[in-house]
């Protein structure tokens, strides 16, 4: 090799720094040798990547890639210890091994600037020609001149701990041992201060495995106390997929395969109130293994005097924690409540400097790597657009009510085996629609506070009871009445072709006494199939004119109602779907009010609203009529049941009742249905 000048010998010198041991020279006494774990790991991390020590590669320019920061110096060291091995024993042979030194390490920060970066380059430049092995670790932030990375012999990806170098550890510390419990052990969040803080010389293997679990166990956000696993989790199929592939995609970038700017990292939950969005994210954070952290608006408005500067560092600190704990998934609730910059209104420099600075902290994988940003939010429209584009949280996803496959499940796994009768259950998840989570969460309370006071196990009545919210019940005329109203409904939607019926019910909730599920077999809307849905809405209020000789109010009077229904879809027929009879016209944003100015400006419009509406009603009371004793008969059985799914109505109908074009006439004039 040839002669190295002075500069280069202090340089190596320096480098020589990390293993002195003290003042005194020769070797340490050997009980003061201490076996060390992180060295040992290291090594082992460093054969899976290269396969053969450093100083048999040929003289070049090699790169190191650290799964991290932290173990960037550890990957240093070893690679300096490996390469001159006992030499580094004490000062005097330290130093003769400097003289002799065929090994340069540098190390590249992630936090180096523009000037370090190139006092950096100018150091590696000076040795790279010499016959020498040159080696730069960096970490997987850094972004090495590319100069050096063209240069590079070889690059060698490191990756993060894994079982198989944990597990040869403890039998290198403890040989012989052989059962080791590994579950819920993150081995890819293990760093080296936390292998030596866990690492004891006569620890026992199970204790070790023990302490590793504690340093590395996610702790969730303060406001939630259990975890829930997302596999328990229902109604959110396309939170799975997405949560499904980020796990995998932190997998590749874990093992060096991909580039944190490859993965799709930022995501927005939107939704109504609910529908369980912090519980999903701290589910997600549980299922990919990341680290949990969780803020507000409100929580960073809360900090200190609630100044702008105040808002500000808070908002920093936590993206700052996102990062010092990466791996890990930032959550930020309420979202909308940060508003948008187009906004009109007072503070709008307030509101401009919080936008400004949440964008400056989500601006790019390169300051986020490791770092999921998740959103989450009631008012997604209110969001600024620079926060939803692509590159920021760019995935969008609706989370809707649950359907009742998913509120079955939700009691079933709240309830355990408190409610062994599943038929029944998913009774309750039909009558539930339009619950959420946390609904089904109370209902399963109050049930069990039925339970307890009768002193016996959960049955049917008190769940219905639960669902009910303990009002008075209604008296047998007006349930009947109720029975006669939903089974309207149901026989109009099943005799269309174009609809599917879901259940009907009579279980009352809140204002509502009943309800029928109606959706579209097809998403294809035709005026025909438009003109179905809307016989089937006011088939209700027809059934009560059929049978009782009068109607009630329950198809009106608050908005969600039947006749609010039918109207809103009639508008919709006429001003945006293109299957209205005004000519060819689309209106953005249908509010309540924008309709009502509508009308009373455009009596076309109105006039066609009606004669849609009046047609379907006509049509409704010729269903009704000409099938009214089926819509009696599924009124006797909602009575018994509460509750009937589309099956069992199909059951109802292919029971073999008399021929409807005779028996209709008789049950007109003998009012049999009153009996």
């Amino acid at each position: 090799m040839q002669n190295k000048s002075r500069s280069d010998e202090q340089m190596n010198r320096q480098h020589l720094e990390l293993y002195e041991h003290g003042d005194t020279e020769g070797e340490p006494p050997e009980d003061m040798k201490l076996f060390d774990p992180v060295q040992f790991l290291t090594s082992e991390m460093l054969k899976s990547a290269s396969h053969v020590a450093v100083k048999k590669l040929p003289y070049g320019l090699y790169i190191f890639q650290g799964p991290t920061d932290e173990w960037c110096g550890a990957i240093k060291e070893t690679i300096l210890t490996n390469y001159f091995g006992a030499q580094l024993k004490g000062r005097r042979r330290r130093v003769e091994a400097s003289d002799q030194s065929q090994l340069y390490v540098f190390d590249f920060s992630s936090k180096s600037n523009r000037s370090e970066t190139e006092s950096f380059l100018d150091r590696v430049l000076a040795v790279i020609a010499q016959d020498a092995h040159v080696v730069i670790v960096s970490g997987p932030q850094t972004d090495l001149p590319t100069i050096l990375k063209l240069a590079s012999d070889k690059t060698f990806i490191v990756a993060g701990l894994r079982q198989r170098e944990v597990s040869a550890l403890i039998k290198k510390m403890i040989p012989g041992v052989r059962r080791l419990d590994f579950q819920d052990l993150r081995f890819e969040a293990l760093t080296p201060s936390m292998i030596r803080l866990a690492y004891r010389r006569d620890i026992g293997a199970r204790e070790f495995i023990r302490r590793l679990k504690v340093f590395t166990d996610v702790k969730p956000h303060n406001s939630i106390t259990k975890v829930v696993p997302l596999h328990n989790l229902h109604g959110v199929d396309e939170v799975k997929k997405w949560a499904t592939d980020l796990k995998s995609d932190i997998d590749h970038y874990r093992h060096g395969r991909v580039d944190w700017d490859q993965l799709s990292a930022g995501v927005l939950l939107c939704g109504p109130p609910g529908t369980g969005k912090t519980t999903l994210a701290a589910s997600i954070a549980d299922f990919c293994k990341l680290a949990f952290v969780s803020v507000s608006y409100a929580a960073w408005q809360r900090t200190g005097e609630g100044h702008l500067g105040d808002v500000l560092r808070a908002m920093a600190s936590s993206f700052a924690e996102a990062r010092r704990r990466a791996p890990s998934l930032l959550f930020i609730d309420e979202l909308d409540t940060v508003g948008s910059r187009t906004a009109d209104g007072k503070n709008n420099d307030w509101w401009r400097s919080v936008i400004n600075a949440l964008l400056e902290q989500m601006a790019g994988p390169a300051n986020n790597e490791g770092v999921v940003i998740c959103g989450a939010s009631n008012f997604p429209d209110l969001i600024d657009h620079a926060i939803l584009r692509s590159g920021r949280l760019e995935e969008h996803i609706f989370l809707s009510l649950p359907d009742a496959s998913a509120l079955t499940n939700i009691y079933r796994d709240q309830l355990g085996g408190e409610f062994q009768d599943i038929d029944a259950l998913e009774d309750v998840g039909r009558i539930s629609q339009g619950f959420t989570g946390a609904d089904v969460i109370k209902v399963c309370k109050t049930a069990r506070r039925h339970a307890r006071s009768a002193g016996r196990n959960i049955i049917f009545d008190d769940l219905i009871a639960a669902i009910e919210g303990g009002k008075t019940s209604l008296d047998g005329n007006h349930i009947f009445r109720a029975a006669i109203h939903e089974s309207g409904h149901a026989i109009a939607a099943i005799s269309s072709p174009a609809l599917r019926l879901g259940h009907v019910t009579i279980v009352a909730n809140g204002d509502k006494k009943g309800g029928t599920a109606i959706g579209w077999r097809s998403g294809v809307i035709t005026p025909s199939a438009l003109g179905d849905y809307l016989v089937a809405t006011l088939a209700g209020r027809a059934a009560e004119e059929v049978f009782f000789e009068e109607v009630s109010a329950g198809a009106g009077g608050r908005p969600g109602s039947d006749l609010s229904i039918a109207t809103r879809l009639a508008v919709e027929a006429e001003l945006s779907l293109g299957i209205g009879t005004t000519n060819l016209i689309w209106f953005d944003n249908l509010s309540n009010e924008k309709v009502i100015d509508l009308f009373s400006q455009r009596r076309d419009i109105e006039n066609a609203v009606r004669k849609r509406l009046a047609d379907a009603y006509l049509r409704a009371l010729q269903v009704v009529r000409s099938r009214a004793p089926l819509v009696k008969k599924i009124a006797e059985q909602l009575l018994v049941k509460r509750v009937l799914c589309a099956d069992e109505i199909e059951k109802i109908i292919s029971a073999g009742l008399p021929d409807k074009a005779d028996l209709y006439p008789r049950c007109i004039a003998e009012k049999k249905w009153l009996n």
